[in-house]
């Protein structure tokens, strides 16, 4: 299975999950705070098992972060709050690309990065303020 086959398949899995969570009417984990407030606690145990050099822990560790960001984007796209895993890709591929190409390798670079933080904050306050989200 090549990467993209193994990601598809955690979304296969992820939506399942969210309908038995449906069918079961667990109220706790069709909230996707329940997810994002996991994947902070995750970080914590991600910390710890790098600071053990604890290598399988780590992975399954990081694993667990990776689910969570799964299912919790799942939630957040059937709820209606965002648009999806596309929509974040291309947000993130465009986000990267205009920080990190532009970058020299020299001590220009954080001024640079900034500098593009900067204009991408601007266009992100203008996108909210087309657009609305559910979450308050």
């Amino acid at each position: 299975m090549n990467r993209t086959q193994k990601i598809e398949k955690i979304f296969e899995i992820a939506r399942h999950k969210h309908k038995l969570d449906i069918q079961r009417k667990d109220s706790q984990r069709l909230d996707p705070y329940y997810y994002l407030k996991e994947i902070a606690l995750e970080v914590d145990e991600v910390l710890e098992e790098l600071s053990l050099n604890n290598i399988a822990h780590l992975e399954d560790e990081l694993g667990d972060i990776f689910w969570g960001l799964m299912i919790a984007i799942e939630k957040l796209t059937s709820q209606g709050y965002i648009e999806g895993f596309d929509r974040i890709l291309e947000r993130v591929i465009k986000k990267y690309e205009e920080r990190i190409y532009p970058l020299k390798g020299d001590d220009e670079d954080y001024e640079i990065w900034n500098n593009v933080k900067k204009q991408q904050k601007l266009e992100l306050q203008k996108e909210k303020e087309r657009r609305t989200a559910k979450i308050e």
